[in-house]
């Protein structure tokens, strides 16, 4: 696990994340990708206090210019584990797959990560004041 430390609304704390690539290890700084991998994004997450909202998580792999490529949007856990039962000081593993499109060409990429509410869908902020945070950055090699 890469560690990351990114609070969220005074509620949640990133701790973490662990990237696959095609069940490989990979360093959270660099993601070598191909067309057709599969992208497995753990995030292990902190209650810091109890949670009033449910949240969706999100992991967004997007290209340089910021289309979107591949995403995994749901609730913690496979929809297991609202946020509203997370208990102060319980650290959570959400697992998200992303697979890549088989005919992306070469391109730089960008792998994103946070949280929106699951009623209005407005991204919540990190201490920052971002809405998400950069996991990695990586080359899409049109292999």
């Amino acid at each position: 696990m890469t560690p990351l430390n990114e609070t969220l609304n005074e509620q949640t704390r990133l701790a973490g994340v662990r990237l696959l690539v095609n069940g490989a290890p990979v360093t959270a700084e660099w993601l070598p990708l191909h067309p057709g991998d599969e992208l497995i994004v753990t995030l292990q997450w902190e209650a810091l206090v109890g949670i009033p909202r449910d949240y969706t998580m999100f992991v967004h792999l997007l290209a340089g210019d910021g289309a979107l490529l591949a995403q995994h949007d749901s609730a913690p856990l496979w929809g297991t584990r609202p946020t509203t039962t997370w208990q102060p000081g319980e650290m959570l593993l959400d697992r998200h797959v992303l697979t890549l499109p088989t005919d992306a060409p070469p391109m730089a990429v960008r792998l994103l990560a946070g949280l929106y509410d699951s009623q209005t869908i407005e991204r919540q902020l990190f201490a920052n004041g971002q809405d998400a945070v950069l996991l990695a950055v990586g080359a899409l090699d049109g292999r």
